[in-house]
């Protein structure tokens, strides 16, 4: 599984644990942000993991989802596309306190405007919106191919293997029927 942004590795955590508990198989789950980092650093993507204008996987993602009706469009938007609006004062302080007590973590949020998140932009077109959608779909296949799949498939089928040798050994362990 590749999760895209957010809260996502929350679900995609908690789906591959409680496959793994249920079954004794792993899922294997990768941030996109992560694997756009180690991918940018290596030289084997071009696209900047950093977000900006010449990033569109979030696009993409939707595009790939078939969900490119959930992104606004506004004809009248006034804001540049890298312009961020401030959230609601609710949510600041909500974020700055869980960020002093937690450090690190996820929690679900929502933003009155799209703008009120990182890059979140607003498209004037459905055309618009198009273009973006097909770069961030490219980016993702490009950064999909930089990583080796093969080899990390048969790390996982070794790893699996070992498991299953675990599991036989203790009992308790078994899968959940």
């Amino acid at each position: 599984l590749i999760n895209g942004h957010g809260p996502s590795q929350l679900t995609a955590n908690a789906v591959a644990r409680e496959f793994f508990d249920e079954r004794r198989l792993h899922i294997c789950n990768m941030g996109i942000m992560n694997m756009q980092i180690k991918a940018f650093e290596n030289g084997k993507i071009k696209s900047s993991p950093f977000g900006g204008d010449e990033n569109f996987m979030e696009y993409g993602a939707y595009k790939i989802m078939n969900q490119l009706d959930y992104i606004p469009i506004d004809p009248d938007a006034t804001m540049d596309h890298g312009e961020r609006m401030k959230a609601e004062p609710v949510l600041q302080n909500f974020t700055k306190l869980y960020t002093e007590f937690a450090g690190y973590g996820a929690t679900s949020q929502i933003f009155s405007d799209p703008r009120q998140h990182g890059g979140g932009r607003v498209f004037r077109s459905r055309e618009e919106l198009e273009e973006a959608a097909d770069k961030g779909a490219a980016q993702i296949k490009e950064l999909v191919k930089s990583v080796n799949i093969r080899e990390l498939n048969e790390a996982l089928k070794e790893y699996q293997e070992y498991v299953q040798e675990v599991v036989g050994a203790y009992p308790r362990l078994k899968p959940v029927k």
